[in-house]
C-alpha cells in the first residue's frame, strides 16, 4: 500500500521540501480553495511563520542564513494552488485533493494538499477591537545602543511601529519594557494616540 508522504493541513506539513502544496489564501468568491481572489492582506494559511524574507535579505548580502531561517511555513505560503469544488457557503470551508507521485528516493508516494475557503468578503470585512500588550526586552544584549538593522532591537522596534500603524480608536494599546527595572512606557491608551509611535522611537537601553 501507498503510503502518504506529504500532507499539507491547518497546522502542520510533512517535513520534505516541496512535498505539500500550498493553501495559502482564501478565495472570498468561494469557488476555488486555496486561490487568492479576495484581495491583498486576506487570507488563510496553515499556520506557523509566514516569512521567508529573513532569509533572503541574508542571500542578498552574501550570507549563508540559518537553517531556523527556512521555514517550511514560509515556503508553502509564496505558492498558491487552488483547488476547484462547489461554491463555499460557511465562515471556512476545507476541501482536500490526493495524487501519487514518486518520493525523493524515488518510491511510490501519495500527498495530500487540503485548500482552504470563505464566504468572508474583504471589502466588507471589519477586524475585531485589539487590546495590544507589548512587553519588551531592553537589556543590553538587544542591541538597543547601537541601532543596526539585523539586531534583535531594530526588528522589535520595527514590528512594534507596524503594529502601531494598524491601530484606530477602537483599539487600546499598552507597551511594557523590561532590564534592570520593569516599567509601564506606555500606560493604556486608545489605538490612535500619537504618543504609542513617539514610545517606540523613543525605546533606549535599559540595563
Amino acid at each position: 500500500m501507498k503510503k502518504i508522504v506529504g500532507l499539507v493541513a491547518t497546522a502542520a506539513c510533512a517535513a520534505t521540501l516541496g512535498a505539500c502544496s500550498s493553501m495559502d489564501s482564501l478565495d472570498m468568491a468561494g469557488g476555488a480553495y486555496g486561490a487568492s481572489s479576495g484581495g491583498p492582506g486576506m487570507g488563510a494559511t496553515q499556520g506557523g511563520v509566514q516569512d521567508m524574507s529573513f532569509a533572503r535579505e541574508l542571500v542578498d548580502q552574501g550570507q549563508v542564513p540559518p537553517p531556523e531561517a527556512f521555514l517550511v511555513e514560509g515556503m508553502f505560503s509564496e505558492h498558491d494552488l487552488p483547488l476547484e469544488g462547489e461554491p463555499c457557503t460557511t465562515t471556512l470551508c476545507l476541501r482536500a485533493a490526493m495524487g501519487i507521485a514518486p518520493s525523493a528516493s524515488d518510491e511510490p508516494a501519495a500527498w495530500l494538499q487540503v485548500g482552504m475557503s470563505s464566504t468572508v468578503d474583504p471589502n466588507n470585512f471589519e477586524r475585531p477591537s485589539l487590546a495590544v500588550i507589548a512587553t519588551v526586552d531592553v537589556s543590553g544584549s538587544m542591541g538597543w545602543s547601537y541601532g543596526e538593522n539585523g539586531a534583535p532591537a531594530a526588528i522589535i522596534q520595527e514590528l512594534l511601529l507596524a503594529i502601531a500603524a494598524e491601530l484606530d480608536e477602537g483599539d487600546r494599546f499598552t507597551m511594557v519594557t523590561y532590564g534592570n527595572v520593569v516599567q509601564q512606557a506606555v500606560p493604556w491608551v486608545f489605538g490612535d494616540d500619537p504618543g504609542i509611535t513617539t514610545a517606540i522611537n523613543a525605546i533606549g537601553e535599559g540595563g
